[in-house]
């Protein structure tokens, strides 16, 4: 749970993440995935699973590419990071908003990425980030629930 919290707080802190926002979650389902569903739905996100267009047909990467835009953040993992930076794909169908993987790229892709204008993080600099500042959970009456309101 401390983890999950982490994240929160570090989406809050580091993308200005509020409750209903529009946050992409693309990627296989492994531990991360996890943590970082758990995460936006403790800061209260509107969460979107994203699936993996479908080879080859144009009427699925236009949808991924619609459904791609208006997010404020994705989460995904480092495989679709390298999807994005490929020289072959219009600028709809690469994200705009902030991106946030769940282990860290490898140098030579985060050279890519940083070149196509990505704004890429990894999780655990976000987990960090949310924690650097000393914000600790405020725990309710009895204990039983952890609210999302950080204080210092």
């Amino acid at each position: 749970q401390l983890e999950v919290l982490r994240i929160s707080s570090g989406l809050h802190r580091m993308f200005g993440l509020k409750r209903n926002a529009r946050v992409g979650l693309l990627g296989d389902a492994s531990a991360e995935w996890l943590l970082c569903d758990l995460a936006l739905m403790q800061c209260g996100a509107d969460t979107m699973c994203l699936a993996a267009p479908a080879m080859g047909s144009r009427s699925a990467a236009a949808s991924e590419a619609s459904s791609i835009l208006g997010l404020e953040i994705l989460l995904c993992s480092t495989d679709w990071v390298e999807y994005f930076v490929q020289s072959s794909r219009p600028p709809g169908e690469v994200p705009q908003c902030p991106i946030v993987t769940f282990t860290a790229l490898p140098p030579r892709l985060s050279a890519l990425a940083h070149h196509r204008g990505l704004q890429v993080s990894d999780l655990q600099f976000v987990a960090h980030y949310g924690e650097i500042a000393g914000w600790v959970p405020y725990v309710g009456v009895g204990g039983f629930h952890v609210f999302t309101t950080m204080y210092r």
